[in-house]
């Protein structure tokens, strides 16, 4: 998926405990432990006024920035968990969406227009099985071409997209063309689990939010792109006009995971009245566009749950992971 250029914040992360570990001095492990008076007054001279002064010091409070490491669970900062649609059972067709502010009809019909004036020879059919079961009618997953495309109604003013991609759902080139071709507002979001095992990484995390609209800006038709995404380390992008929804004093903390997360875009979607991981917003209307498409000359193509190994997605395996 391409994005627009973007202003990069800065992408230092406060380094592992265990690093921070290796490089204390033993003075300050000794600091960890209780203290004697001895130890107190010991090297000086006038050991009353210290042991005085150590008593003092015992009554006053510390406040609790300066020892949240060893505060409390309760009582530290919490860290957003990783959230998905579906627990990732559908992934990565759901991995990205996108969105139409439009009704279900008419985003098929602006889609199957843009599909004839291509040449693509597109059909259309209502699939019956409810929301989530069919997301499979976009079985097999193919790389290279997204011949099957499925249009989902949401209990709200926007109508969801989803491809049959093989990397996942690509929502980017559709919604910014039809959100320009229609004259209405379009969006595609990501959340993708950061997984490591073994100090090895087995998936790459993001968390993006693409807001289009119907006119040309400062790129295209972005009106707004948020991303936070991990490609051998954690990079914050940001460009556009600022949308009154979003939390801008997030995008200064020091952690750039941090700084945009799921709970993050769910709650940016809210603001925007999408449900987005809230798989009962979704249905029970959905329409399939079928399409002819140049795929490569030895495509892959795979079943929903080989491309989930083939990525390492194991559903259920990223619910409260941070992110």
């Amino acid at each position: 998926m391409q994005c627009p250029p973007f202003d990069v914040g800065p992408t230092d992360e406060p380094p592992p405990s265990d690093v921070l570990r290796s490089e204390r001095t033993r003075t300050d492990e000794r600091a960890d432990s209780p203290v004697t008076e001895a130890e107190c007054t010991r090297c000086f001279g006038n050991g009353d006024v210290l042991t005085t002064l150590f008593h003092v010091c015992k009554t006053i409070p510390v406040p609790e920035w300066l020892c949240n490491r060893a505060a409390p669970a309760s009582r530290r900062v919490k860290i957003a968990e990783m959230r998905t649609l579906l627990s990732e059972q559908y992934a990565p067709i759901t991995s990205s969406i996108g969105f139409l502010r439009l009704d279900l009809d008419k985003a098929v019909a602006a889609l199957v227009g843009w599909r004839v004036a291509l040449g693509r020879d597109p059909r259309k059919e209502e699939r019956p099985e409810g929301f989530p079961e069919c997301l499979l009618a976009l079985e097999p997953l193919v790389g290279g071409g997204d011949p099957r495309e499925l249009f989902v109604a949401t209990n709200g003013p926007w109508t969801a997209y989803f491809d049959c991609g093989l990397n996942g759902t690509d929502a980017m080139p559709p919604m910014s063309f039809l959100a320009r071709a229609v004259g209405c507002d379009g969006l595609a979001v990501t959340s993708i689990p950061h997984i490591s095992v073994g100090g090895a990484v087995r998936r790459y995390g993001a968390v993006q939010f693409e807001l289009f609209g119907p006119h040309q800006t400062h790129f295209l038709n972005y009106v707004r792109t948020i991303s936070v995404a991990n490609d051998d380390g954690w990079r914050f992008d940001i460009s556009g006009e600022p949308q009154p929804f979003e939390d801008q004093t997030a995008y200064t903390r020091t952690r750039v995971r941090d700084r945009f997360t799921s709970q993050m875009l769910a709650d940016y979607c809210s603001a925007l009245g999408i449900d987005v991981f809230n798989a009962a917003a979704y249905g029970p209307r959905a329409v399939l566009v079928r399409s002819l498409v140049k795929l490569p000359d030895e495509p892959l193509i795979m079943s929903l749950r080989d491309a989930q190994v083939r990525a390492g997605i194991v559903p259920g395996e990223a619910d409260g992971l941070p992110g």
